[in-house]
């Protein structure tokens, strides 16, 4: 059966493999007004592993999905997850000025154009997703929501570190396939209680 930890990897495994975003990737136990906080640049950090690098961006923040699940028996779940593919507003990861003026020194490069590049980076990612989840084995227990669509925000955030970007929503199903459950043996006896405990009586 494929579980959430898998998924993410996948997701880290292509991300990875972009030329743009290079493996930067990091999951948040947080909402999305945590991000703002000044521990962002550390919490990137963190997901490379613990190296050190001197280019935090741009890139991929995942917040704690969302999953719900079907009562029909399969063990069949649906996830939600949010991703901000981030750029940083001016400069480059590097630290370099993005399309410097020459006369001015400052940046010619938009806002509306990292949203721009940011969208075309998250399209691509889900492009690749889609490519791997629609061919056997990974077919077998991710899939695609079926009707279910994407959703690309573009946003701009304030804090130690100005970025712009795109937040990406999308919808994965995990397959079960019946396995036996991990923490139960299959011949376990529970006892079934009394379900009509302590009947009314007169007061």
């Amino acid at each position: 059966m494929a579980n959430e930890l898998g998924v993410y990897q996948l997701f880290k495994n292509i991300l990875s493999a972009s030329t743009v975003i290079e493996g930067r990737f990091v999951i948040l136990n947080r909402i999305a007004a945590d991000m703002n906080s000044s521990n962002f640049g550390e919490d990137v950090l963190d997901a490379l592993g613990g190296l050190t690098v001197k280019k935090k961006y741009p890139a991929v923040v995942m917040m704690a999905p969302y999953e719900t699940s079907l009562n029909d028996g399969k063990r069949t779940s649906s996830m939600k997850f949010e991703m901000y593919f981030l750029t940083k507003d001016g400069v480059t990861g590097d630290g370099n000025v993005k399309n410097r003026d020459v006369e001015t020194n400052r940046t010619t490069h938009t806002k509306e154009e990292d949203w721009k590049d940011m969208r075309e980076v998250a399209g691509n990612f889900r492009i690749k997703l889609r490519e791997i989840v629609g061919k056997p084995p990974v077919c077998n227990q991710v899939r695609e929501v079926k009707d279910s669509r994407d959703e690309y925000s573009r946003i701009t955030y304030k804090m130690n570190d100005n970025v712009n970007g795109v937040k990406l929503c999308f919808e994965l199903q995990l397959v079960d396939d019946c396995t036996p459950l991990a923490d139960y043996d299959e011949d376990a006896e529970i006892v079934v209680p009394d379900l009509s405990p302590h009947p009314l009586h007169k007061h």
